[in-house]
């Protein structure tokens, strides 16, 4: 096995010794991590688009 293996495959083996390691919570941490960076996509292009229309108005 590669190093990778070597350091990684527990977590992904299902070892009760890694919170993560259980399929569905594996599942749901990705979900979250793409629900927060949608979030704060979103948010920025709105932080944008406020920057954009104070230009405007400024000109």
């Amino acid at each position: 096995m590669g190093e990778f293996d070597d350091y990684w495959a527990r977590a992904y083996r299902g070892d009760s010794g890694v919170p993560h390691s259980d399929p569905q919570r594996l599942v749901l941490l990705s979900l979250g991590l793409h629900s927060w960076q949608d979030m704060t996509m979103m948010l920025d292009q709105k932080r944008w688009k406020k920057i954009l229309e104070k230009k405007q108005q400024q000109a």
